[in-house]
C-alpha cells in the first residue's frame, strides 16, 4: 500500500516539486450491518485520481490494513464470496 500520488502544474519553464513521504498505519474493517465480514476476501484501494491501486487481503474477522503513504481520500472496492 506504499504508493503516493501528487499533482504538479507543468509550465513552459522548468518545473520543480517536492513530495514528503510520511508513512502511517491504516487499520480498517469491513462490516455488514453490525457484524464483521466473515470468510475473508480482498479490497482494492485507490486514490481519487486512479493513479495507483493496490489489492489488500481482508482476514477472517473482516480486518485489513498496512503501511500507507497516501493521505486524504482513499476509496475501495470489496471482493468477497458469499455476499450479494
Amino acid at each position: 500500500m506504499q504508493r503516493l500520488a501528487k499533482k504538479f502544474e507543468v509550465k513552459d519553464s522548468d518545473t520543480e516539486g517536492e513530495i514528503a513521504i510520511s508513512p502511517f498505519r491504516l487499520d480498517g474493517s469491513v462490516r455488514i450491518g453490525d457484524d464483521p465480514l466473515r470468510g475473508g476476501g480482498s479490497i482494492d484501494l485507490q486514490d481519487p485520481t486512479h493513479s495507483w491501486r493496490v489489492n489488500v487481503p481482508v482476514d477472517e474477522s473482516g480486518r485489513f490494513g498496512g503501511s500507507m503513504w497516501q493521505t486524504d481520500v482513499v476509496g475501495g472496492f470489496l471482493n468477497a464470496t458469499g455476499i450479494s
